[in-house]
C-alpha cells in the first residue's frame, strides 16, 4: 500500500511573512523558498513516502528513523587489519551523526583519548613488527630559562629537523615517535618537566638482528646532539644517549610487553601538570618515512554472524586477560582481570575496533561460518 504525503502547508509561512511586513523584493517564495531552506540545512532528513501495509496512518521516513531499536542491521562489515579488527555498521549513523565542523584546531594541552586511539590504530595497520628502539633527550643547558611552551616549541622544531635528516639519509626506514614529559631527578633542572622522545624503528629490508641498526642509531644520536645545540653538557649528553638502557633490539618475549607499554602509557600526571602550566605542549606522537599501511580486508557478513563474532571475541578476550602478577621478590599474586571490551562488545550496535591479530579473527570467522552453514 502506497501512502502519499500531502503537499506542505504554506499558510504558516504566509502568516510569518505578513507579520514581518511581507516578502522582500527578490527573495524566493513558495516552493523555491522551501527548496532553498532545505539546501541550507543538508543535515536534516527530508520526509519521504514509504510503502507500508498499515491502517491508513501516514508513515514518513523521519518517523522510522526515530525508532532505532526496531531497525535491522544494514550490511554489517568487518575490516581486518594486521593488528586489529574494525566492526562497521552504517546504521550507527542513526544514533546521531557527527557533522563536519569548520572550527580551527585548538592548542594541544594533553595526550587526549582521541589521539591515543589514533596512535593505536596507526600501529595496528602496520604488518611488519618494529625491530629497534631508542630514546632521545635534552641536556640541561638547552632547556634552562625556558617555559614549558618554549620547550615544546623547541622539541617540535628539532624533531622536524631530525625527520628531514632521517628521510634524506635513510629513505627506506620507518620511524614512529612519541613525546613524554618527565620530571628531572638530578641536574640543574631537578623537579622540572622536560620533554624527551621514544622511538621505534624498522627497515623492511633488514633482518630483526641486523647490526646496521646500531650504526644507524649512532649516526642519528650524534646528529641529535648537534641539533640540540648543547655546549656545556655535551659529554654528559653523549653518556646518557649511548647508555645501554637507552636503546636495544625489540625481539622475543619483551617485544609485546614493551610495545603495549609504549602505545598505552604516557605520563598522564605529568601531561596534565604541564598542560595546566602552559598553553600548549605540542604534538605528542608522529612518524617518519614512507610507512606502508595495510588497506584492510573487508568482509561482509550477515546479522546473525556479526552477533556471533562479537560474542566469540568477547569470550576469547576474556580468556586472555592476565589473572596473576609477579612481584619484585618473585612471588605471584592474583589480580582481577580488566575486561576492556566486555561492555562494548555486548552492545548490538557496537561500532568500533578490537585489538586482535588478523589470523585469530580468520580462525573465529571460519568456525562461525562453518557452524552456521
Amino acid at each position: 500500500m502506497s501512502i502519499i504525503a500531502p503537499s506542505p502547508d504554506t499558510s504558516t509561512k504566509k502568516r510569518y511573512a505578513l507579520r514581518g511586513g511581507g516578502h522582500r523584493q527578490g527573495s524566493p517564495t513558495g516552493a523555491a523558498a522551501e527548496a532553498q531552506s532545505r539546501a541550507n540545512r543538508p543535515y536534516e532528513s527530508t520526509p519521504s513516502v514509504v510503502n507500508v501495509e498499515t491502517d491508513g496512518s501516514r508513515l514518513l521516513k523521519s518517523h522510522i528513523w526515530k525508532s532505532i531499536d526496531t531497525q535491522p542491521f544494514i550490511h554489517p562489515q568487518l575490516i581486518v587489519y594486521p593488528g586489529m579488527t574494525e566492526i562497521k555498521r552504517p546504521v550507527s549513523c542513526l544514533r546521531g551523526s557527527k557533522h563536519e565542523s569548520n572550527a580551527k584546531r585548538g592548542k594541544i594541552t594533553r595526550f587526549s583519548r582521541k589521539s591515543r586511539v589514533a596512535m593505536k590504530k596507526f600501529q595496528c595497520k602496520i604488518a611488519t613488527p618494529w625491530q629497534f628502539r631508542f630514546e632521545l633527550t635534552y641536556p640541561d643547558d638547552t632547556m634552562e630559562e625556558r617555559t614549558i611552551e618554549e620547550r615544546a616549541l623547541k622539541f617540535s622544531h628539532d624533531i622536524n629537523l631530525l625527520k628531514k635528516y632521517i628521510e634524506r639519509h635513510y629513505p627506506g626506514m620507518w620511524v614512529l615517535w612519541k613525546k613524554e614529559y618527565e620530571s628531572r631527578k638530578t641536574g640543574t633542572l631537578k623537579d622540572q618537566y622536560c620533554p624527551h622522545g621514544h622511538f621505534v624503528v624498522q627497515c623492511p629490508e633488514w633482518l630483526s638482528d641486523d647490526a646496521r641498526y646500531y650504526s644507524v642509531f649512532y649516526d642519528i644520536g650524534n646528529h641529535w646532539i648537534k641539533i640540540t645545540g648543547t655546549k656545556r653538557d655535551k659529554m654528559k649528553a653523549i653518556a646518557v644517549l649511548f647508555n645501554r638502557n637507552s636503546y636495544g633490539y625489540l625481539a622475543g618475549d619483551g617485544y609485546n610487553a614493551y610495545m603495549s607499554k609504549w602505545s598505552s602509557y604516557i605520563s598522564k600526571e605529568a601531561s596534565e601538570i604541564v598542560g595546566e602550566n602552559s598553553s600548549s605542549i605540542g604534538r605528542v606522537w608522529g612518524h617518519m618515512g614512507k610507512i606502508e599501511l595495510s588497506p584492510g580486508e573487508e568482509i561482509d557478513i550477515t546479522d546473525h554472524q556479526i552477533l556471533l563474532t562479537q560474542r566469540t571475541l568477547r569470550r576469547y578476550l576474556r580468556s586472555t586477560q592476565r589473572r596473576t602478577k609477579k612481584l619484585s621478590d618473585g612471588t605471584k599474586i592474583r589480580v582481577k582481570p580488566k575486561y576492556p571490551y566486555e561492555k562494548r562488545l555486548r552492545d548490538k550496535w557496537f561500532n568500533g575496533f578490537v585489538i586482535i591479530k588478523d589470523e585469530t579473527v580468520h580462525r573465529i570467522l571460519g568456525a562461525i561460518i562453518e557452524s552456521s552453514g
